[in-house]
């Protein structure tokens, strides 16, 4: 409900979902989701160790991934929806990592290793704001759940700034 409520109120570039989920699983999300007027061209990933293609795709999935996945299928993934540069291209891709927890960041970072130009890291929700606005990133992997100030929280103070809103 929560990720449907964001849904709509945010301007996502990519929507990963996982199938089993408590209280309302992935299939009715994606569902769903398809009524969700600012989300129904937002390309959806399902990633899950209940993947079934046919299914993830006759719901509108843009790709359907089988945990655990691999850091090359990911990125392969992102490259195949236009939202992370391929290889061997100049374009660049600044990432920035967002955890209160210091291991998930630097777990995060080696996943993202070898995809990205550039990996910033913040510490929490506030750190991750003044980030942002000294260094605009193309793409925040973000936990929502931290301390003070929250992912909620970062998402809605970039939102309502225009520079940092897309």
């Amino acid at each position: 409900e929560g990720a449907l409520a964001i849904a709509a109120q945010q301007q996502l570039s990519l929507i990963t979902v996982d199938i089993m989920l408590p209280g309302m699983d992935g299939w009715e999300f994606l569902s769903r989701l398809r009524s969700v007027p600012a989300a129904s061209r937002v390309p959806v990933v399902i990633i899950s160790i209940a993947a079934d293609q046919k299914k993830g795709f006759a719901l509108g999935a843009a790709a359907v991934m089988q945990k655990p996945i691999s850091r090359r299928a990911l990125y392969q993934a992102l490259v195949d929806l236009g939202l992370c540069p391929a290889a061997g291209t100049e374009r660049t891709l600044k990432v920035l990592l967002v955890d209160d927890d210091p291991k998930a960041v630097e777990l995060l970072a080696l996943r993202f290793a070898g995809l990205a130009t550039t990996l910033d890291r913040a510490y929490g929700g506030r750190e991750a704001i003044e980030a942002v606005e000294r260094s605009r990133p193309d793409l925040i992997v973000l936990d929502l759940m931290m301390p003070e100030v929250s992912g909620f929280d970062v998402v809605e103070a970039l939102r309502v700034d225009a520079d940092t809103a897309r």
